[in-house]
């Protein structure tokens, strides 16, 4: 069998469905062969044409491409989901001007009401309401620790 994940950092199309491959003794080296796809679609693409096997991806682009009609729902089988996974953070550099930190942090939080327009176009990219809060590094802890427990893979604590 072959597989594929969506790209090296991704958290559902890599980190997470590795990590649990992992702790249920499946190993990259099981398989035939292990590609890295440019992103999700592609990836899901690659099992529809036969060239892969076996995929990880995040569900919301399995369900925009069926939605979008460049897919059937019976396309693929759905053989694992994962629990909720902390979404992707946007950063800044931590030596950026603490006042235009600020400015884009809001700019996010108030998007939906300022800017509705550019809201609108995000929102056709996932199938739920698309929403900024603010976060904090602490949320990303248990996937750095879950990805210092990858064989061959590891992250710095900061």
């Amino acid at each position: 069998m072959t597989l594929a994940w969506a790209y090296p950092t991704s958290t559902t199309g890599h980190l997470v469905p590795r990590y649990v491959l992992q702790q249920r003794g499946v190993m990259p080296e099981d398989f035939k062969e292990v590609f890295v796809s440019s992103n999700h679609p592609a990836t899901i693409l690659m099992v529809i044409s036969h060239k892969i096997d076996v995929a990880a991806i995040h569900y919301s682009t399995l369900r925009r491409l069926i939605r979008n009609k460049r897919i059937k729902e019976g396309d693929v089988k759905i053989i694992w989901t994962s629990d909720f996974v902390t979404p992707s953070p946007i950063f800044v550099r931590k030596d950026m001007d603490s006042g235009l930190k600020k400015r884009i942090q809001q700019a996010y939080l108030s998007m939906k009401q300022d800017s509705p327009k550019t809201h609108k176009v995000l929102r056709t990219q996932y199938l739920e309401d698309v929403i900024y809060v603010p976060t904090h590094d602490s949320l990303y802890q248990p996937l750095r620790k879950m990805a210092n427990q990858i064989k061959g893979l590891e992250m710095e604590a900061d």
